[in-house]
């Protein structure tokens, strides 16, 4: 059985992927589709995800409503 080969650095993709883009690749029953494409490629580590670990900006509502007033 061949040994798995980690990529070299220059070799991976380094993106921001849209969580709608994983949600449909587990959906997916299209093998070849888009979603299911990065879905793999991230699972094979050419493509290596970008993301922000902090608590995420949230503006309610109301606050909308004033920014849109001024």
């Amino acid at each position: 059985m061949p040994r798995y080969r980690m990529p070299a650095m220059k070799d991976k993709i380094f993106a921001v992927i849209d969580t709608n883009v994983i949600v449909s690749a587990l959906l997916s029953s299209n093998l070849e589709s888009n979603p299911v494409k990065v879905f793999r490629a991230i699972v094979q580590e050419r493509i290596v995800p970008i993301f922000n670990d902090e608590k995420p900006f949230v503006v309610t509502p109301a606050q909308m409503v004033r920014i849109l007033e001024d």
